[in-house]
């Protein structure tokens, strides 16, 4: 095992080294359900692309942007922006 060098923000530059498992656990923020506030999802909770729903959602706003991070309510760890805002491409 190497040694992490004294600047941490150097030490992996390689893909996420989160298993898919670990990082839905972290947005959950341990809870069980499918988003950390419950089973559905809106545009006012997350930034995605409103015009795909979720379940039996109706369709929301499409931003075609990145917001501020506190944009949106933290999760129950104080966590921002763990569903949506990015382009998830894994």
């Amino acid at each position: 095992m190497h040694a992490m060098p004294p600047n941490r923000s150097t030490w992996y530059t390689g893909p996420s080294p989160w298993h898919e498992a670990e990082r839905v656990y972290v947005a959950r923020a341990g809870t069980t359900t499918s988003f950390w506030w419950g089973g559905s999802i809106s545009t006012s909770q997350a930034n995605y692309d409103g015009n795909y729903t979720y379940a039996s959602n109706s369709k929301g706003e499409y931003r075609a942007k990145t917001m501020p991070v506190d944009s949106f309510q933290p999760n129950a760890w104080g966590l921002y922006q763990v569903h949506g805002n990015v382009w998830d491409c894994c």
